[in-house]
């Protein structure tokens, strides 16, 4: 056992003191919810073993998507020194998480409480007081535990404060498969008081469905190349899907609009929309389930509608505006239309002359606000309010370069990303949020219009440009790190996966 602190029985103790760290409150979505339990009651030992039944376990079934939240409850908890037990949660994939480990020293006693574990919790457990009812984040003050098998050993996340770790439980099990055995093991660390869960367990696990892949207009899992013409003020899309290299032309839109393309009706696939900027302001969404429009009032003009993404993790994408203040310094506020229930999102966030950088960075299924801000001297740093992991800010790039919105190393979350104009050609820069190191490869011309997308299929981001003067797609595979050459458009015409670029 590899303590942070002395165990009850050691010649001293020790008390830890702390400061919780609290994100900004965001709206949490549920639309794909259930709740397991298993209400046989689990009796820990007043001598250092497994509590009986080793593991408690709880089967899920029959949820679609994959996990976005989970909450864990501990019903009817009893023990005369709950300083001496630790409870760790395994999913279905294997992935494990220390719910709780030495709280309440020295000799806390509880009788009778219910204890949820949640990452929206405003706190954690008290390392000497006893716990009482009620919902807390998971909490351990010591390390090294080790659950035997069938149980996970030390092979666990840990939620911390010991040690300095800050593990989660939508961090853990968050992207996962929910369905499946969900075990709890409990154990009992030091002779002499022994207790009982009587209640048993319950489960309590939220999903966010598949998320369509940004510029898949044909819902194979690859961005199609696209492109907008205008002729006589109208605009007409032209697509080439990728599932069977024929083209799909859709009249949608205006001159005076702006793309939005995205999955609003939740069929995976990319719907040809567009913002009209002009009073009263309008999103037109062509459904690709049907082929009907949908048409919603949001926004005001000036404000900037290329932040297409799911924020409330329905499955769908939202109308998103950001809004600008009245000078460069003054706030900045975006409005979501949540799809899921219809209602307002009003996030402060950023300044008017900040450029944002719409995408999910935490990987919880959720867009976060994201916005790339110049700090002087022409240096960037980027600004994320994420909508699980709380507040990120990362010195990252020029304040001169574009930003490139993608998950470059699929990770399922976001990379911070740019591309630069450098002596004639353009040079990316991403921050691979998997490992915080950086990729950088040059390509295409400063003159190119970047599109960045997942072309190859791979769950990654491909560095793409679309060059004007040949109407052709240059895109850098990264399944093979080969070239994919695309003649598509004129001259002339937009770019489609250019639509967020910022």
């Amino acid at each position: 056992m590899n303590s942070q602190k002395p165990r009850r029985g050691t010649r001293h103790w020790v008390v830890t003191a702390f400061a919780a760290l609290t994100g900004i409150a965001a709206w949490v979505a549920a639309p794909l919810a259930l709740v397991s339990s298993n209400s046989a009651a689990i009796v820990i030992p007043t001598t250092i073993g497994n509590a009986a039944p080793y593991s408690s376990d709880v089967s899920v079934s029959g949820m679609t998507g994959t996990v976005k939240s989970v909450r864990v409850t501990l019903h009817n908890f009893t023990h005369g020194a709950i300083d001496d037990v630790a409870v760790v949660l395994v999913g279905p994939g294997g992935q494990a998480l220390l719910l709780m480990d030495g709280v309440a020293d020295p000799t806390g006693s509880v009788s009778d409480v219910t204890l949820t574990f949640s990452d929206a919790a405003a706190g954690v457990l008290s390392n000497v007081a006893a716990p009482v009812t009620g919902v807390w984040k998971p909490t351990a003050y010591y390390t090294g535990d080790s659950f035997p098998a069938p149980g996970p050993l030390t092979v666990y996340s840990h939620p911390g404060p010991a040690g300095g770790n800050a593990a989660t439980l939508n961090g853990t099990f968050g992207g996962t498969n929910p369905n499946g055995t969900w075990r709890l093991f409990v154990r009992d660390f030091v002779d002499g008081e022994g207790g009982s869960i009587a209640g048993g367990w319950s489960l309590d696990v939220s999903t966010v469905l598949p998320a369509s892949k940004p510029f898949d207009f044909d819902g194979d899992g690859r961005a199609d190349a696209s492109v907008i013409r205008f002729s006589g003020g109208v605009g007409t899309w032209y697509v080439q899907r990728s599932s069977d290299g024929a083209m799909q032309s859709s009249v949608w839109g205006a001159a005076t609009d702006a793309p939005t393309p995205s999955d609003y009706d939740g069929d995976g696939k990319a719907d040809v929309a567009v913002w009209r900027p002009t009073a009263p302001s309008k999103f037109f969404v062509l459904n690709s389930t049907n082929g009907a429009a949908a048409i919603t009032n949001w926004g005001l003009a000036g404000d900037d509608p290329r932040l297409a993404g799911d924020y409330d993790g329905d499955g769908r994408s939202d109308h998103v505006i950001r809004r600008p203040g009245a000078s460069p310094a003054a706030q900045s506020t975006y409005y979501v239309r949540r799809s899921s229930d219809g209602a307002m999102q009003v996030v402060p966030w950023g300044l008017t002359a900040d450029f944002a950088s719409p995408g999910d960075f935490d990987g919880d299924g959720r867009f976060d606000f994201a916005v790339q801000r110049d700090l002087g001297s022409n240096v960037g740093a980027f600004f994320i309010q994420q909508s699980t992991a709380g507040f990120l800010a990362v010195q990252w790039g020029l304040a001169t370069d574009v930003i490139a919105p993608g998950d470059y190393d699929g990770d399922g979350k976001y990379d911070i990303a740019v591309a630069r104009s450098q002596s004639g050609a353009r040079v990316w820069y991403v921050r691979q949020s998997s490992t915080s190191t950086m990729f950088a490869v040059q390509w295409g011309l400063a003159t190119d219009a970047i599109t960045p997308a997942d072309y190859d299929g791979d769950g990654r981001t491909d560095v793409a440009v679309w060059r004007a003067s040949e109407a052709r797609f240059y895109i850098r595979r990264t399944s093979d790190g080969g070239l994919t050459v695309i003649n598509w458009g004129l001259s002339t015409d937009y770019p489609v996966p250019a639509a967020f670029v910022h």
